[in-house]
């Protein structure tokens, strides 16, 4: 074990100084491009033709990326370390899925849409859970990369259960599809009349 080698210690004062000047910047411009990376997503998507309340969820990436870039040069190794060691987002997000899915199958409106919401929130998923071999310094930066992804994961999910839910059409109910026990009660009644 070679201690010559600066490291970042697992629990660190509080009073300890916060990274370099180039690393600082380095995690600014991860969220510059985090937002253009969104807006894109929300471009090649269609994201945007949605009501005001989705607006609003596809704000939240701006957001979040503005206030983690003002931050950026206050960030020290202690509150990386109390703010990532209990991420468990990634994980939980796997097994929402297999929940959209199903909602897939029940959904009356753009299939391939609420579909490639999910693929994309899916693969964004997975590379924030790619392991990068970076050295210590650098790995400030590696995380804030992943925290980038699942943000805009998390709002992409966000976004397909509000597509789903509200923007269906006639205010779709899981199980109120045409032909289903409603839809056939619905004719059932109107031919009797």
């Amino acid at each position: 074990m070679d201690l010559t080698q600066p490291h970042i210690p697992l629990v660190v004062s509080h009073h300890e100084k916060t990274y370099s000047d180039n690393i600082i910047m380095t995690i600014r411009i991860v969220y510059i491009v985090m937002a253009v990376f969104w807006v894109l997503i929300v471009y090649l998507l269609a994201l945007y033709q949605i009501d005001w309340l989705g607006y609003i969820f596809l704000i939240v990436p701006f957001v979040v990326f503005f206030i983690n870039y003002i931050n950026a040069g206050a960030v020290d190794p202690a509150t990386e370390v109390e703010i990532f060691q209990a991420n468990y987002l990634s994980i939980g997000l796997i097994i929402v899925l297999p929940l959209l899915s199903w909602m897939n199958k029940e959904h009356p409106g753009d299939k391939k849409k609420f579909m490639s919401i999910m693929v994309v929130a899916l693969v964004l998923i997975m590379l924030s859970m790619v392991d990068v071999w970076v050295s210590r310094q650098w790995l400030s930066v590696l995380r804030h990369i992943q925290s980038g992804f699942q943000t805009i994961a998390l709002v992409l999910l966000i976004y397909a259960i509000y597509y789903f839910y509200v923007l269906s059409p006639a205010g779709f109910v899981p199980g109120d599809m045409p032909g289903g026990m409603t839809g056939m009660m619905a004719g059932a009644s109107s031919a009797a009349v």
